[in-house]
């Protein structure tokens, strides 16, 4: 770890289950995102040094399995911001927030 290391975190709940994602970045320019649902880590594959990132996972209840989908990426402030999506609904993160990309 650098000597300066910035992490934001993101928590949503939706029938039950609570989904997690972290982005963080330090001053070397090293950056990561994680997608926790229900206390289980999502493996993901991303380019290294894209500007906004798309996290993908499922959340399996009684044989349906709605899709979970995050985007991080900047705002026009230029800060970081996290939409949470299950199937086609907006259910936390930065839900007033909008996307320069």
């Amino acid at each position: 770890m650098s000597f300066f290391y910035h992490e934001k975190k993101w928590v949503a709940s939706w029938q039950g289950h609570t989904i997690v994602v972290t982005n963080w970045w330090d001053l070397l320019l090293r950056t990561g995102e994680s997608l926790i649902i229900d206390g289980r880590p999502i493996p993901q594959s991303r380019p290294p040094g894209m500007a906004a990132s798309n996290l993908y996972g499922e959340i399996n209840i009684s044989g349906n399995v709605p899709n979970v989908r995050v985007h991080i990426g900047h705002t026009w402030g230029l800060k970081i911001a996290c939409h949470i999506f299950v199937g086609d609904q907006l259910v936390g993160g930065d839900i007033d927030k909008k996307f320069l990309v």
